[in-house]
């Protein structure tokens, strides 16, 4: 589970996680939005892909979020505080792996790669610029 605190209202990170044209400004090089459907490029592995928003509220969004063809879950939660927003990443993968996938540099990869993501969130939505990629 990881988490970051972002001087922004709950509204503004909900929005970035699902507007293609603010998606490509902290997350990916470029994003598509298809009813549901979520598709992702990024220089980092277990961004790419193509993921499905099973479920959508003010303070929370559930995906099916695909790593190398593997199924794995992404909950993401908005706590307000204040004039900020707690901003809370899960993602629960199989374990063991299903035979044949292979997640990039062990099990540690996904939590560093979600915080380096919420990082590149926070200075997008505080600062107002596209975040520096990878």
């Amino acid at each position: 589970m990881r988490h970051q605190v972002i001087n922004a209202s709950a509204g503004a990170v909900h929005n970035a996680w699902t507007a293609p044209a603010v998606l490509t400004c902290w997350l990916a090089e470029t994003a598509e939005v298809r009813g549901d459907d979520v598709v992702l490029t990024s220089c980092i592995p277990n961004i790419s892909g193509r993921h499905r928003l099973l479920q959508r509220s003010d303070h929370q969004l559930a995906f099916d979020w695909y790593i190398d063809g593997c199924q794995t879950s992404l909950d993401v939660s908005f706590e307000p505080a204040g004039e900020s927003t707690k901003v809370t990443v899960n993602q629960r993968c199989p374990d063991p792996l299903p035979k044949g996938v292979r997640f990039p540099v062990g099990k540690h990869y996904g939590r560093l790669s979600w915080d380096f993501a919420l990082y590149q969130l926070k200075f997008y939505l505080e600062d107002g610029q596209r975040a520096m990629r990878l």
